[in-house]
């Protein structure tokens, strides 16, 4: 790997050994090679986001290294089960559902296909989940202003309602559940997969995460699973506001996050880490 942490100065050339300690000074890693950026996400599921760090880096010019270290992985949820039973139990599903996730809107539409596809009707969180959901032909008619659950909450039509169906992680916080139940929803949550960190990061993944200039995270349990597994607190980009607050309590200082959460806006925010590493041009 060519974009070494401070740490690793004594490998470095003087000149590289020198720039390091300027950056320490400053509080700022610094690197002097090509920069290296960790995707995190589950295995296979980092396309996205490598696709639009591709095209942001091109139109700035600039080059890094784009590694995928997973750092989660999905499994069945407790009340999966419970969902296919229920969906193969009905022709037409009266709750509107709500799915905050591209994984949760995967598990979901692979339940409701398998039920023969009875009709349904999806508000999701936001772009990338309607895509998702989209995929498996589900009817999505409303999204918020804002991708989070906190804008969901708010913004769900109270037409929609009042009987809602929430597929959920379950680890995913009560915040969307309790919102909407303030507002007089009837919310039952099935909490259909779950997310976990990778039990056994190879030696490579190890050395990988080492070697990061920065890292890239999409949720908060990426954020612990990479915490978990190494004291290396490099850079970040977080796709949005759960993610920033969740890499500060893990001891991150250098943290970049869009004001809207979304894949475009984190691409450009790991853009900006990378410029502020001095990142090389093309």
């Amino acid at each position: 790997m060519m974009g070494h942490p401070c740490r690793a100065g004594r490998w470095m050339p003087l000149l590289g050994i020198l720039l390091c300690i300027l950056g320490s000074r400053t509080g700022r890693p610094r690197y002097t090679a090509l920069v290296s950026v960790a995707l995190t996400r589950q295995a296979g599921e980092n396309v996205k986001l490598q696709k639009a760090l591709e095209q942001a880096l091109a139109e700035a010019q600039l080059k890094a290294q784009l590694v995928e270290v997973p750092c989660i992985e999905h499994a069945a949820g407790p009340d999966l089960q419970e969902l296919e039973a229920l969906l193969s139990s009905k022709t037409e599903v009266e709750e509107v559902v709500l799915l905050t996730s591209p994984e949760a809107a995967r598990v979901f539409g692979e339940a409701w296909r398998a039920a023969r596809s009875p009709t349904c009707r999806v508000a999701s969180v936001g772009k990338g989940t309607s895509v998702a959901a989209a995929a498996f032909g589900l009817e999505v008619i409303f999204e918020p202003s804002k991708a989070n659950a906190e804008t969901l909450a708010v913004e769900l039509p109270s037409a929609l309602g009042p009987k809602l169906w929430y597929a959920a992680s379950a680890i995913a916080p009560g915040t969307l559940q309790e919102g909407l139940e303030q507002r007089g929803f009837q919310v039952t949550r099935l909490n259909t997969y779950t997310t976990q960190p990778l039990l056994r990061p190879t030696p490579e993944a190890l050395a990988l995460m080492e070697e990061t200039s920065i890292a890239t995270f999409g949720s908060p349990s990426a954020v612990r699973a990479w915490s978990k597994v190494t004291p290396h607190r490099p850079l970040c980009a977080c796709i949005g506001g759960t993610s920033q607050a969740a890499a500060e309590a893990e001891g991150f200082t250098h943290i970049f996050a869009p004001e809207r959460p979304g894949i475009s806006g984190w691409a450009e925010v790991t853009v900006t880490a990378v410029k502020s590493l001095g990142g090389e041009r093309v």
